[in-house]
């Protein structure tokens, strides 16, 4: 089964767009199990006192794989994509080419509301 790997940026912007992103990479991947850096996950909860889609978010990855990681959450979703050997999914340009040189396979949000493999 494969798994993605979800930053910040990724899930705050997918959960502003009203996409349903877990439906949609199903549908181009197969089954998935949805991974969240521990990092991520931090950033959610401090975030979530402040901005609705956080605390959201959070509703949507509750069943994900949490991944301990010491990196910071940057870091942590390219470590832990490149290790494991997952898809990465983020909106983080920075971040994307970070993957894109490890050669981790990308997922992305275009035009706000399409997700592009």
């Amino acid at each position: 089964m494969e798994c993605v790997v979800f930053d910040t940026s990724f899930l705050l912007n997918c959960v502003k767009a009203r996409v349903d992103f877990l439906k949609e990479i199903k549908m181009r991947i197969g089954p998935f199990t949805p991974v969240v850096p521990s990092p991520v996950m931090e950033e959610l909860k401090k975030l979530a006192a402040k901005k609705p889609e956080a605390r959201v978010a959070m509703k949507l990855v509750e069943k994900a794989r949490v991944v301990e990681s010491q990196l910071g959450a940057d870091r942590s979703v390219v470590e832990v994509a490149a290790s494991k050997g997952c898809y990465l999914a983020s909106t983080d340009g920075e971040v994307r080419s970070r993957g894109r040189e490890r050669g981790i396979k990308l997922i992305t949000l275009r035009e706000g509301k399409h997700i592009q493999m």
